[in-house]
């Protein structure tokens, strides 16, 4: 059982490395001030139950060409410490002050030291450790998500195979996942790269294994400036409209990926809603786990556009919004078979 220290600080490694069919994976995402450079950094351990499914790993996706990277590492070359976030994946250090990057391999050569500036951690409090809510307290649930830092600034560059990338003036967005296995079907959208400074954004739709049954849930925040808005099942909010906008362009040539929807949130000063219309073009294939294995394959872009439309609580009824803006560089996930549990029979 994990200890109070842990359960209170989702950032920290969760797990045991003697857990069987248990995976644990922390999220860098980082975006160039020009908008040019998109790279996400996956570190994490596949604890399978078979000798060769137990290995620790570095995932690697540049967003503008959808080229991505896996990196396998012994076992013995992971290392977390349980009194802060501090992980170690073969000569890499990751933790929610820098990331320190010494990948050497055929395929992928990336040195380099990201600094974080300001993060923005989600507020702990003693009902809600983390973003799971109330639901970070029930034991062995099939994947548990946390937020490490909502939104902050990059300092340093990248070496990718001896080309420079610098980060400085960027932003950055750090998550993690933990478990057992990924949903069987769900959505995931992020982006803190919008026109007006300071605002993130993310949410998670997913299928949930519950008591022999399960449910959809959701959850995820917008923060504008430094005021986070928080919208969750568990806290009352309601999807009310979901389409799935996955095509083909006018050319026929382009698939893009894309889900419009609105969600109605429950606050203490009222009703509020938020709009949000996600695409993307570009694309690569990233390994996620089953049974702890990483044997499956999802399809993530980090380069979709996310439009927002928020509606307070004082403005719910207007057609005109409280705040409205494109978030770029925008990473998404659809497993297109979430929508089929929307529709009405």
């Amino acid at each position: 059982m994990n200890s109070l220290r842990t359960l209170y600080n989702p950032s920290f490694f969760q797990g045991r490395l003697s857990y069987t069919g248990y995976f644990e994976g922390w999220y860098f995402k980082q975006v160039s001030t020009d908008l040019q450079h998109v790279y996400a950094i996956i570190p994490g351990i596949a604890l399978g139950t078979r000798p060769e499914e137990r290995y620790a790993f570095i995932q690697v996706i540049d967003g503008m060409s959808g080229e991505t990277h896996f990196i396998r590492y012994p076992l013995e070359e992971f290392e977390a410490s349980d009194k802060e976030f501090q992980v170690k994946v073969g000569n890499s250090k990751f933790n929610n002050s820098y990331i320190d990057l010494n990948i050497d391999n055929p395929e992928l050569t990336l040195r380099g030291r990201i600094e974080f500036i300001d993060p923005a951690p989600y507020p702990s409090r003693l009902l809600s450790p983390g973003i799971m809510g109330r639901y970070s307290f029930v034991p062995r649930m099939e994947c548990k998500h946390g937020l490490v830092s909502m939104d902050h600034g990059l300092e340093g560059e990248f070496q990718v195979n001896g080309t420079s990338v610098n980060f400085t003036g960027g932003r950055g967005y750090i998550e993690k996942d933990w478990g057992t296995s990924f949903p069987e079907s769900w959505i995931w959208m992020q982006s803190n790269n919008f026109t007006r400074p300071g605002t993130s954004f993310m949410l998670s739709i997913a299928k949930i294994p519950w008591m022999g049954s399960s449910f959809i849930g959701f959850l995820g925040f917008l923060k504008i400036g430094d005021t986070p808005r928080f919208f969750a099942t568990y806290n009352g909010a309601k999807i009310v409209h979901i389409k799935n906008l996955s095509r083909r362009d006018a050319q026929g040539t382009t698939e893009v990926e894309g889900v419009e929807l609105s969600i109605e949130g429950k606050s203490p000063s009222g009703r509020d809603k938020l709009k949000v219309r996600a695409e993307s073009t570009r694309r690569g294939a990233l390994k996620s786990p089953v049974s702890g294995r990483m044997e499956s394959f999802i399809k993530e872009s980090v380069d979709a556009e996310i439009q927002i439309e928020y509606y307070s609580p004082e403005n719910s009824s207007s057609e005109v919004p409280s705040f409205s803006d494109t978030g770029r560089r925008g990473g998404l996930e659809i497993v297109e078979h979430i929508f089929s549990h929307f529709q009405k029979p």
